[in-house]
């Protein structure tokens, strides 16, 4: 025999019953203290207050007031014929939010568990107002097609303005705790502000002065920051690491390559920060102006970050800086912290994550599932000890795998791969997946050709159409039809095994394109929806 409600003698809650407008009389529950904070629990579908039995005593003993309500239809409330349909979310809202009225309920933390967290949306949308928070236990499955949550974000609610959290409304500290701001270098909508507290920012420049000794810094060395400073995290979060191991900084900031180079010259520059891309173009103009960074520098160090860098990449900065230059990468978000979260040893195998502050996770983009080490997925991340912006289960976008095994470094720390590219960053070109690295890889291979490209995807008659500019190394191909045939044939050939996809190949003379002081643009996307 099953328990009724009144089974649960731990429960200290009083049955009340409420004539609303709609002609139903709602029962409903309360217990605890009137002057704690007001909890609305709703239950699920076929359920009642039972369903609350074992979590309304935990919240009185923490000083709420529980309201219990039982929806139309189910526990003592009444049951109304209405049918196989009837009973709809939108309906049993209205009837929930007439009960908030008429017991004038203020700042309500909204407890909805399955169907009920349905209606608790519903509640976000309609009344916004009333609510504080809300919690969804059991919720739907899918969050990002549900209307009721994208009504919620959007801002189409009755009165309701949306989720913008913008600058500060996810920061868990008060204001005057906080003691620095960045933000994220996002170049559409607004950025994403985070926040830090003494303690963030101690704990986040000692993560990222572990990388940088992994990387080969040393109190000895003097670096060179080319970093844009400002709001960007790259910057400072290096300064403040190479700092903290007793190494000099200079603070050049990113642009001004005349200034830039001056200093690597004078003041015995040992170590470089950049972009990968701007770390090559620095590299090919000192070789433009006949100085060889390998026998007229003392920099034997690049600590690099901001944008991915592939093997080959590698491989071209070994050309442009000597083979003594030792060139290591480090992984960050702006969101997480910035950089510091993980970074490549001299070893070269893969970037080891600073594990006792950051909880890594690979899942399937679109299941969600969480994969097995070694199986390439989607980064997830969850901060430990983060004050200011905690966050738990962080989707990253960033596509990558997991590696347990220790390094030939001896350290133990788990290892991600270098990024594969971005989830959002593939581009679906006639049902084939493409990535900007498999191209840059094909590209780098290719001696005639240097570093720097561009992609352009527009549809035409119908047909997706991906064209590659390219820059030569020796503007003479350009009086050579036949050389110039060979070469893009050749591209052509290369791209195709590797891609499974037919492309276009532009070849342009030598410092055409575009140079990027900060993260380089590769891709431009002109397609639209439909035709």
């Amino acid at each position: 025999m099953s328990k009724t409600y009144y089974d649960y003698a731990e429960v200290d809650w009083e049955q009340k019953y409420l004539d609303l407008d709609t002609g139903v009389r709602m029962a409903y529950y309360e217990c605890g203290p009137k002057d704690g904070k007001t909890v609305l629990l709703i239950h699920g579908v076929t359920d009642g207050c039972v369903a609350w039995a074992q979590i309304a005593p935990v919240l009185e003993k923490a000083g709420c007031h529980c309201y219990i309500v039982e929806y139309r239809g189910n526990g003592m409330t009444d049951k109304p014929d209405m049918g196989p349909f009837g009973y709809t979310g939108e309906l049993l809202a209205g009837d929930i939010i007439d009960f908030i009225e008429k017991q004038d309920l203020q700042e309500i933390h909204v407890v909805g568990h399955s169907f009920g967290s349905l209606i608790t949306q519903i509640l976000a949308v309609k009344i916004p107002q009333r609510c504080a928070d809300y919690v969804l236990i059991d919720t739907a499955v899918d969050c990002r097609n549900n209307p009721v949550i994208l009504s919620v974000r959007n801002g189409d609610g009755d009165g309701f303005k949306g989720l913008d959290h913008y600058p500060d409304g996810l920061f868990a500290v008060d204001k005057k705790e906080i003691v620095r701001y960045h933000a994220s270098s996002g170049t559409t909508g607004k950025p994403t502000v985070v926040g830090y507290t003494r303690k963030d920012l101690d704990i986040w420049l000692n993560n990222v002065a572990r990388l940088a000794c992994m990387g080969g810094a040393t109190a000895d060395d003097v670096a060179q920051i080319s970093f844009g400073y400002g709001t960007f995290t790259g910057a400072l979060g290096l300064h403040g690491g190479l700092e903290k191991i007793g190494a000099a900084v200079i603070p050049m900031s990113s642009g001004n390559t005349n200034k830039q180079i001056m200093f690597l010259q004078d003041m015995g520059v040992t170590l470089l920060v950049a972009t990968p891309s701007y770390a090559l173009h620095l590299g090919e103009e000192l070789r433009h102006r006949g100085i060889d960074p390998s026998k007229d520098l003392k920099i034997h160090i690049g600590l690099f970050g901001g944008e991915g860098m592939t093997e080959p990449m590698r491989d071209e900065m070994h050309k442009v800086w000597g083979d003594q230059f030792v060139c290591t990468q480090n992984y960050g978000m702006s969101e997480l912290c910035g950089p510091g979260v993980a970074g490549e040893c001299t070893e070269l195998c893969g970037m080891h994550i600073n594990e006792d502050w950051f909880i890594p996770e690979v899942i399937d983009p679109e299941t969600e599932e969480v994969l097995p080490p070694g199986e390439l997925g989607e980064l997830v991340v969850t901060c430990l000890g983060k004050e200011a912006l905690p966050l738990v289960r962080y989707r990253t976008g960033d596509l990558t795998r997991l590696m347990y095994e220790p390094c030939k470094c001896g350290r133990t720390t788990v290892r991600m791969e270098n990024l594969s590219g971005r989830a959002d960053d593939m581009l679906v070109i006639r049902g084939v997946n493409v990535f900007p690295g498999q191209i840059e890889e094909v590209l780098f291979k290719i001696d005639e050709i240097g570093p720097h490209y561009e992609i352009l995807v527009e549809r035409k008659n119908r047909l997706d159409v991906m064209t590659i500019t390219v820059e030569l190394i020796d503007d003479r191909l350009l009086d050579s039809y036949g050389q110039l045939n060979e070469l893009e044939n050749r591209i052509k050939t290369r791209l195709k095994s590797q891609l499974g996809l037919a492309t276009q190949i532009r070849l342009v003379a030598p410092n055409s394109l575009q140079r990027f002081e900060g993260k380089a643009k590769r891709v431009t996307d002109l397609r639209k929806d439909g035709l």
